[in-house]
């Protein structure tokens, strides 16, 4: 099947994810991050991902093989390399510069969780499923605030801005654009 690779980790896909994973064996994931060369089928300019499933018997399920490529074999010698590289890679760096293997556990994959797809390196994945699981980070979510929150503040009318400190308030990361952005780090700059 091929996918969106955008669709391997949205909210959206996540039914669809886990039902697919229920049902098969997820064997294979690949894309390919080369800009300019993202897409694996036709007349399309948007990351694709092809997606290999298998019927599964009984017993656990062994984990899904990512391949992260950096670049889209160009003829038979490439394709034939790209081969011989994949056989001889169990997981980590692909020889000859190819790009990237990550065996990701089918619990995981259950879970919906086929996110070592969007990550060029296996270390990213990890570290973004660990910072979504971290409780730091659902601290709007345990005050009773969500993103209907921000539509609200949008609008004005549900909020104001507010003085730090001032009972019922929360702080916020006001919007800055690309321009405005210039570090990675998010810190409350505003108060409602």
């Amino acid at each position: 099947m091929i996918e969106p690779t955008i669709a391997l980790s949205t909210t959206s896909g996540l039914k669809e994810r886990q039902v697919l994973a229920q049902r098969f064996h997820i064997h294979t994931v690949l894309t390919c991050h080369q800009p300019g060369n993202i897409s694996m089928s036709q007349n399309t300019n948007i990351n694709e991902s092809i997606v290999v499933m298998r019927r599964h018997g009984d017993g656990p399920k062994p984990p899904t093989l990512f391949i992260n490529l950096d670049r889209m074999p160009t003829d038979e010698s490439e394709v034939d390399d790209l081969h011989r590289s994949l056989y001889n890679c169990q997981q980590g760096p692909i020889a000859n510069g190819w790009g990237e293997v990550l065996r990701w556990p089918a619990e995981r994959m259950a879970e919906g969780d086929w996110t070592p797809a969007i990550w060029r390196f296996p270390d990213l994945a990890e570290a973004a499923r660990q910072l979504a699981a971290n409780q730091d980070m659902r601290t709007i979510r345990e005050h009773g605030y969500s993103c209907e929150a921000t539509l609200q503040m949008m609008d004005k009318k549900s909020f104001v801005p507010a003085t730090p400190g001032t009972l019922g308030s929360f702080p916020i990361v006001s919007s800055k654009g690309a321009d405005g952005q210039t570090i990675i780090r998010s810190t409350p700059d505003a108060e409602w």
